[in-house]
């Protein structure tokens, strides 16, 4: 489940209701299958259960419901996220086009690419990004991979991770020190990043893919 600061969560599920025409929090619980209660403790603790979302709406622009609509980035660029568990029908995922920066954190974009047939079978709250920029080129990570992230999975010590920082996605090795908690590139000429209250850790990367052809 996703996190992200109380205000952060409120947001997301107020566009949500607006995306579906619903007015309270009854009619949402209702609509996603949940009790009222569910949304309540969204709104208190500051998660949302964004795969739980997409997997009962579907058509739900993700971009659109985490940033919201009026966030004009300076510079767009195209980040992709694969649905693992959605549509396409005989195992095949949907492939969106876009990239999660391994570098400066970027903005995101979704438009479906083309289709990819997973060779095993991965829970609904995992997605796949595309990785654009050279910071993790240490642990192997490199421009144009795609990295499967599980949004379910307890980020620990070490892990790398998929992070919302100020609006925009990048990805980092989570590291605790001094107290405080860094999100750290794998390449000298690149700084951590500071972990502060509008930070959200959105999944753990599980594993890469890289195309040759």
């Amino acid at each position: 489940m996703a996190g992200f600061s109380k205000e952060q969560a409120r947001e997301i599920i107020q566009r949500l209701k607006s995306n579906l025409d619903l007015r309270t929090d009854a009619e949402l619980a209702v609509r996603l299958g949940l009790a009222e209660t569910t949304i309540t403790t969204w709104k208190r603790r500051g998660t949302v259960d964004i795969p739980l979302i997409i997997e009962k709406v579907g058509d739900v622009s993700l971009d659109e419901l985490i940033f919201g609509e009026d966030n004009e980035p300076e510079e767009r660029v195209n980040l992709t996220v694969f649905g693992l568990g959605q549509t396409g029908g005989n195992g095949s995922v949907p492939l969106y086009s876009s990239r999660v920066s391994a570098g400066k954190p970027l903005e995101v974009t979704e438009e479906i690419e083309g289709y990819i047939y997973p060779n095993k079978r991965f829970h609904k709250g995992t997605f796949m990004v595309g990785v654009q920029g050279d910071s993790m080129i240490g642990v192997g990570i490199m421009d144009g991979d795609k990295l499967l992230v599980d949004t379910l999975k307890e980020p620990r010590e070490g892990n790398i991770v998929i992070a919302r920082v100020d609006g925009a996605l990048t990805v980092k090795t989570l590291n605790f020190r001094d107290g405080g908690v860094l999100l750290s590139p794998e390449n000298p000429k690149y700084q951590p990043i500071k972990v502060d209250e509008d930070t959200a850790i959105i999944g753990v990367v599980v594993a890469t893919q890289r195309d040759f052809v």
